[in-house]
């Protein structure tokens, strides 16, 4: 008893990493603007780690880590958010903290120059299937559930809204990272 206990504060503390991350990294995107240059890619990659450990919190506390689905969830989420974060350093490296791929500089370059962009692109959604996966994996535990597979599925939703549509995605991230640090899965059960 003493160690699912343990167990429960370790993943409400990886929790609470994810929470105050996310809404650092919302009030960092709403204060300085959310463009699409080296400056903001690295923030959102080191967000997506934070908030792996709410999805990993969140496989724990559903059973979705004890089902193959949930397992090959957290792994795709996990590939996800390293390829995520080498396209970020990629393109600070390649080009600068304040250049942007899809501005007119980035218009006049070759697709192999601007590799970082596809990588983000494609590791962002890599992130997002996992999660979404993971969410379907996990017993249905009330909202937390929703939540998870809603801050999959809002990704995809949200790339036509462009960088309002990351407000979108990390709404559901926020209820819930907020849902596990305050036990709202042991309320449901």
């Amino acid at each position: 008893m003493a160690e699912a206990r343990s167990a429960n504060r370790e993943g409400r503390g990886l929790a609470l990493v994810a929470l105050v991350v996310s809404l650092a990294w919302l009030a960092y995107a709403l204060l300085d603007g959310l463009t699409t240059i080296g400056r903001h890619f690295v923030p959102l990659a080191l967000l997506r780690f934070a908030l792996l450990g709410a999805l990993a919190t969140f496989a724990r506390v559903s059973g979705a880590g004890q089902k193959r689905l949930g397992r090959a969830g957290l792994v795709v989420a996990v590939v996800g958010a390293a390829f995520n974060m080498v396209g970020a350093v990629g393109s600070v490296v390649m080009d600068g903290w304040t250049f942007d791929p899809f501005g007119a500089g980035g218009e006049a370059r070759t697709g192999s120059e601007l590799w970082y962009a596809f990588v983000i692109g494609l590791s962002a959604l890599v992130f997002a299937i996992g999660t979404a996966l993971v969410g379907i994996a996990g017993r249905p535990i009330g909202w937390l559930r929703i939540s998870a597979i809603l801050a999959g599925v809002l990704y995809v939703v949200g790339i036509p809204l462009g960088a309002p549509g990351h407000y979108v995605w990390i709404a559901p991230w926020i209820a819930l990272a907020a849902g596990l640090v305050t036990g709202a899965e042991e309320r449901t059960e």
